[in-house]
């Protein structure tokens, strides 16, 4: 059965929507289509009117269990007799809507971050494998260079490609392996919180949220040392995330914890009655 709020409106509303605004449910719709049970029926009854409503040009309205528009349903080609048979399950919608849209976006992020570190595992991995014959040629390459700039006047001056080469001669294995054991933790960290935010799962904004705070102190020694717009922009996005877990999703108890987001969640599935919308009772005095 669905749930109805009378009394307070939830959703996105149908009338007087403020244009330019978005709506999570009206983009929702636009890509996985109306999530209308009323269309599917042959025939509506008077407990219906919540979701369905007679039209004057024959066949009736459906309304979107999820942005509220209304669909004109053809009862031809419905294949139920009435929403007894229909599915009435209420999709995701209002706070619930916002809040998987937004995890799943950060869940992406942390995919992507999970990517490179993994591959940047792999290559580290390699070079570990291979690193002294690595060395060696890299001396070589070195040596031959020098020799080919002495009496040039160029010698002093060494070129970015020399520079990377002396790094790998100097590279010790102990620092390869903790490079190594360094990008793997950081593979998995990442991917546990991508698959975790993209499920909704709650231990997951809270692993997300201790992740990022713990990541902070070391993003900001690097903005000090070196301000870049990655960097800041890193550590914006960082911090916008860490505000919304913790803030909108009433993490570690804050503002009422997870009884409170739970609730909200629960009011955000009742459908409103919508403007102009007339109740059994309103039906029933005119």
């Amino acid at each position: 059965m669905i749930a109805q709020d009378q009394t307070k409106p939830g959703g996105p509303p149908v009338e007087g929507r403020k244009k330019g605004r978005w709506h999570p449910e009206t983009f929702v719709c636009a890509f996985r289509g109306h999530r209308a049970p009323a269309a599917d029926v042959r025939h509506l009854r008077p407990d219906d009117w919540l979701v369905g409503i007679e039209a004057t040009v024959g066949g009736h309205l459906a309304r979107c269990l999820r942005c509220d528009a209304w669909v004109l349903a053809d009862p031809v080609v419905a294949t139920n007799d009435d929403l007894g048979d229909a599915d009435l399950e209420v999709p995701e919608r209002g706070k619930k809507l916002r809040d998987s849209l937004i995890l799943k976006a950060i869940a992406v992020d942390r995919g992507i971050h999970s990517f490179v570190f993994a591959l940047l595992a792999v290559g580290l991995l390699f070079l570990r494998w291979d690193l002294v014959s690595l060395q060696d040629q890299a001396r070589a390459l070195v040596d031959n260079a020098n020799n080919g700039l002495a009496g040039t006047g160029q010698a002093t001056s060494r070129s970015f490609f020399l520079k990377e080469l002396d790094r790998l001669i100097g590279l010790d294995p102990k620092t390869l392996r903790l490079l190594l054991f360094t990008a793997v933790i950081y593979a998995v960290i990442e991917g546990v919180e991508a698959v975790g935010l993209w499920r909704g799962r709650r231990w997951a904004e809270y692993l997300t949220a201790l992740a990022t705070a713990g990541f902070l102190p070391f993003e900001i020694d690097e903005l000090l040392n070196k301000v870049s717009l990655g960097r800041v922009i890193a550590l914006v996005l960082n911090l916008a995330v860490l505000v919304y877990l913790v803030w909108a999703k009433h993490l570690f108890g804050i503002r009422g914890g997870a009884a409170e987001d739970a609730d909200e969640l629960e009011a955000g599935e009742k459908l409103p009655v919508l403007a102009g919308q007339a109740t059994p009772v309103e039906k029933g005095n005119s």
